[in-house]
């Protein structure tokens, strides 16, 4: 798992950079079972269309009654 967050992290854009101690916290985390089964059904979850419409609509909904935290942006 250390092997493929490093990887990611070589092909990752300029607008996410880590820390060493961020870094190590990730790679940390992949080590645990617990935590990749966790990530993986996270990862299952948003690829799910419906999830994501879902979201879309709550984001929707937030930002027209104009409850987005002041200095946060929705993405």
């Amino acid at each position: 798992m250390g092997e493929m967050f490093e990887r990611a992290q070589e092909r990752r854009g300029e607008d996410m950079k880590f820390s060493t101690e961020e870094a190590d916290r990730f790679k940390k985390a992949f080590e645990d079972p617990e935590f990749r089964k966790m990530f993986a059904d996270y990862m299952d979850e948003i690829q799910d269309p419906s999830y994501r419409e879902e979201t879309e609509q709550y984001i929707s909904q937030l930002e027209t009654e104009d409850k987005v935290p002041q200095g946060k942006q929705l993405i």
